[in-house]
């Protein structure tokens, strides 16, 4: 699932706060933090790096560069809130059941991982630098040189245009290389999500990643960074590892997909323009490498208030025939009686235009407490 990193591992940023104040931080040519010297047992020092906030993952029509780790930080928010007030208990339960059975509050915060690192892969010089953007950017020429002052290996010369899919990048980063054809992606669903995230899920036969072109991108300073960025995601979610084992039970393959949904969902969210600049004036008091659990607390309020002017929360219908006829609810049709008696399955209703099929698809789903409800429009004859 996730690619082991040799000699010891550190996951705990409030741990890592204690060894800075211990040891110390390190600094770039150029001043900024990424890595800071721990000490162990109070004797073993090593030296862990630190999500760079100079990293970017918003920029276009921004006044700054918006850091990678806010992004990621506010997609496990927005996923949280999606996860308790938008998806309706079965899907929970389903989505349970796959990532944590009988674990609910685990399932929660693994689902939230997988959002967050959906752009990790970002964290490469081809995406940072803009190399093989369509359009040249004023300001990526003098940023190139800022991350090579910083230690940052340059994009490599490649002809493959893969590179530059930064959910490509995400993948290999999580993974370690392409999925094979005779993988079973539900074992790699952290991965699999990752690279979906644009709509679509990439192709496990390797025909259009290419392994060694996509690692040539995972490599030195730039994995260091794929590594402190979902370190922090971890500590955030107060995980001490990334989850190793593959979705449970019958129904794996089709949590996935919901796995997918979700994270597809609460990306569109947190890319907003209204969230990133609400995370510029978060970023003002909270440093979200040094606590990201803050920056997750204080982020969730906007997605809750966010959530309830978009997409909306679903809410039982107190009074169904006041609710859905109003001034018709004393004479409802035969079609809207039936349906408020209907004992379930697949209920079709063919009637004229105006006749009240609405209303009565409304009226049957307030009489079955536990069925979901989705409107697929426009609608249309087929």
């Amino acid at each position: 699932m996730w690619r082991r990193q040799t000699g010891t591992s550190v996951s705990n940023t409030a741990v890592i706060g204690t060894w800075r104040a211990i040891v110390g931080p390190l600094r770039n040519a150029v001043g900024v933090e990424t890595r800071c010297r721990c000490r162990i047992g109070g004797e073993t020092e090593m030296t862990v790096a630190v999500a760079d906030l100079n990293l970017w993952g918003k920029q276009d029509g921004l006044p700054e560069r918006y850091p990678l780790l806010c992004h990621l930080l506010d997609t496990a928010a927005s996923a949280g809130v999606l996860w308790d007030r938008w998806l309706r208990p079965g899907l929970r339960d389903q989505m349970t059941a796959a990532l944590a059975p009988g674990d609910p509050a685990l399932a929660r915060r693994r689902m939230m991982v997988v959002a967050a690192l959906h752009d990790v892969g970002k964290a490469n010089p081809v995406f940072e630098g803009q190399t093989r953007a369509k359009f040249d950017q004023p300001w990526a020429a003098d940023f190139r040189a800022e991350l090579a002052a910083a230690g940052y290996e340059a994009a490599p010369q490649i002809s493959q245009a893969v590179v530059s899919r930064h959910e490509a990048v995400s993948l290999t980063a999580l993974h370690g290389t392409v999925i094979p054809c005779s993988a079973d992606p539900t074992r790699d669903y952290v991965a699999v999500a990752a690279g979906g995230h644009h709509g679509t899920f990439p192709r496990l036969d390797g025909g259009r990643l290419t392994p060694r072109e996509l690692k040539s991108v995972c490599t030195g300073a730039w994995d260091d960074q794929q590594h402190a960025h979902t370190r922090t995601v971890l500590d955030a979610m107060g995980l001490t590892a990334m989850p190793d084992a593959p979705l449970a039970g019958p129904h794996a393959a089709a949590a996935l997909i919901l796995i997918s949904g979700l994270l597809i969902l609460a990306d569109w969210t947190a890319s907003e323009r209204a969230c990133v600049n609400d995370g510029f004036k978060v970023k003002v008091q909270t440093d979200p490498s040094r606590n990201p659990v803050a920056w997750v607390q204080r982020k969730t309020p906007w997605f809750v208030e966010r959530l309830e002017r978009t997409l909306g929360e679903y809410k039982a219908i107190g009074d169904p025939l006041n609710a859905i006829l109003g001034t018709h609810a004393g004479t409802p049709s035969d079609l809207q009686r039936a349906c408020m008696t209907s004992v379930g399955g697949l209920l079709l209703a063919t009637y004229p235009t105006g006749d009240g099929k609405t209303e009565a698809a409304l009226l049957r789903h307030a009489a079955r407490v536990h069925e979901g409800l989705l409107f697929a429009l426009p609608t249309r004859s087929t």
